[in-house]
């Protein structure tokens, strides 16, 4: 049931700008009064869900999903928001506050835009994410997101341990689909955003 609440509030028209990759921190702010909301599904196993809202000031909190009975938070604080080709967006947190999920863990996530200024792409900028998790030792990791253009982009990330890749298309600014493959197969992603 508390699937379904989930799947039935990320079906809500939201935007797919993310303060995550596909599954690890990225360097961007979640802006005050604002809610974005992520889904990962695959056939056979646990749903993943998470719901994250702008504080203000930088800060954020999220509500993650794992499974029926698996919950827990996490606490963000975006210091420095990217500029495009000048300067990186840094963030800083706490993954899995509870301790319910994977474990709880330190992170710092930086973030470079680069600005594709030409039509073809319709200036939508490449996004390149490292940052290291203090999670099992501490480990680091790695995303890039290349725009083919507005609506559709190739992603790639490593979480530390598992590399993996997504095309996420966006049909409208306001929402992501995505199509993931990990070393477990295919998995389907969405991603929405809404403003308030």
């Amino acid at each position: 049931m508390r699937t379904l609440a989930l799947l039935a509030l990320l079906a809500v028209p939201l935007a797919a700008h993310a303060d995550w990759n596909l599954r690890t921190p990225a360097g961007l702010p979640v802006f005050k009064n604002e809610v974005r909301g992520t889904f990962e599904g695959r056939k056979g196993e646990d749903t993943f869900g998470r719901l994250s809202y702008g504080l203000g000031n930088g800060l954020s909190v999220a509500a993650t999903s794992a499974g029926r009975d698996r919950f827990s938070g996490d606490l963000a604080y975006n210091y420095l928001v990217p500029f495009p080709d000048a300067a990186p967006g840094i963030s800083v947190g706490v993954l899995d506050v509870a301790d319910e999920l994977a474990g709880r863990a330190l992170y710092l996530a930086v973030t470079m835009r680069y600005g594709n200024y030409d039509p073809g792409n319709q200036d939508v900028p490449t996004e390149l994410t490292f940052g290291f998790l203090s999670r099992d030792g501490g480990r680091g990791f790695a995303s890039f997101a290349l725009p083919v253009s507005e609506k559709l982009w190739f992603r790639a990330e490593y979480d530390g341990q598992n590399p993996l890749g997504a095309i996420e298309l966006r049909p409208v600014k306001e929402l992501a689909v995505r199509g993931i493959v990990d070393r477990n197969g295919p998995s389907l992603g969405v991603g929405v955003r809404i403003q308030f």
